[in-house]
């Protein structure tokens, strides 16, 4: 993924809920210069905090990662060639990424309930 336009979507999106990256360190429990290095593109964010960041930002994680969705179409499955992305037509992929999309709220609803 490229860090950089990842840095900028996460930007967007806190600046259009009016947010400064201060505020934004607060929700998430981590420093403003740890917000401005994701932003920058400096740093990535580890997949647990990408899901945070989407959350309080209320933005579902494609718009976040939409480089990565556009351009990519990478493997599901980076050790088995036989599921890529680039492979399906759109209907296939509208459907594969509605799957993974209720699989990751699932798991997010599961993971708070035993928390």
């Amino acid at each position: 993924m490229n860090k950089i336009q990842l840095g900028l979507n996460i930007k967007q999106a806190r600046k259009k809920l009016g947010l400064t990256q201060e505020e934004l360190a607060n929700k998430l429990n981590v420093s403003s210069n740890y917000i401005s290095a994701i932003e920058c593109g400096k740093k990535t964010p580890k997949l647990e905090m990408f899901f945070k960041i989407a959350d309080v930002l209320n933005v579902n994680l494609d718009i976040l990662a939409s480089d990565l969705i556009k351009a990519n179409r990478q493997n599901i499955i980076p050790n088995n060639n036989n599921y890529k992305i680039s492979s399906l037509n759109e209907n296939e992929y509208k459907l594969l990424k509605n799957t993974l999309d209720n699989l990751f709220e699932y798991f997010k609803n599961s993971k708070n309930k035993h928390t």
